[in-house]
């Protein structure tokens, strides 16, 4: 396989990790954190994705030198291809919407593509929380219909009860804010992190 960059660089794209489900992530995958979230974006290559199955191999630091793979590079081309090669998807299954990609692969990475978290504004009509359910989708509600303590709850029950070890995406509860437009994260493993939570939303 030629990995020279420039025969991969229209290929590159990224799934979301949390350190505290390590089952998921490939174990030398290159990433970078988000600082808002605290995700982590692990580049991959994709190899093939078609109606059957997607196929991807991770970028590993060890590559990067082999190959003197340039960092920024690699996140700027990931972005752009990221919206190409795996275009969103918003589907309203009742009182949430799903939010994933035309190939469910690595579709909770959408919550970072342009323009989509102020259109699911839109959609919702205010703010709203953004529950992990796997790395390939991600549950959206608005403000009220659950308490961020609820929400972490049906998602801790889901993950072990439901979810394989290497689909897990987070613990955490994310609420997007119509005043910043960016996610914080609002519950992380059973504790309140954000001291701008209303109580009754506790």
């Amino acid at each position: 396989m030629d990995l020279t960059y420039e025969n991969i660089k229209d290929r590159i794209i990224y799934a979301l990790y949390d350190d505290d489900c390590p089952g998921a992530k490939p174990r030398k995958c290159f990433g970078h954190q988000d600082k808002d979230t605290g995700l982590i974006k692990g580049y991959h290559i994709l190899l093939k994705c078609d109606d059957e199955d997607c196929a991807t191999i991770p970028i590993t630091p060890e590559m990067c030198d082999d190959y003197d793979y340039n960092i920024k590079t690699i996140m700027e081309d990931a972005e752009r291809n990221m919206q190409t090669l795996l275009p969103k998807n918003i589907v309203n299954i009742g009182p949430m919407f799903m939010l994933t990609n035309e190939k469910c692969l690595f579709g909770a990475s959408g919550i970072f593509y342009d323009d989509v978290l102020s259109e699911l504004e839109e959609k919702i009509g205010g703010d709203y929380y953004v529950i992990p359910s796997s790395k390939h989708e991600v549950m959206i509600t608005e403000i009220g219909d659950f308490t961020p303590r609820e929400i972490y709850e049906m998602l801790e029950g889901g993950n072990r009860g439901f979810c394989d070890e290497t689909e897990l995406l987070s613990y955490r509860v994310f609420k997007y804010s119509t005043d910043s437009g960016k996610l914080s994260v609002v519950y992380d493993n059973g504790e309140v992190q954000n001291t701008l939570v209303d109580e009754s939303e506790e």
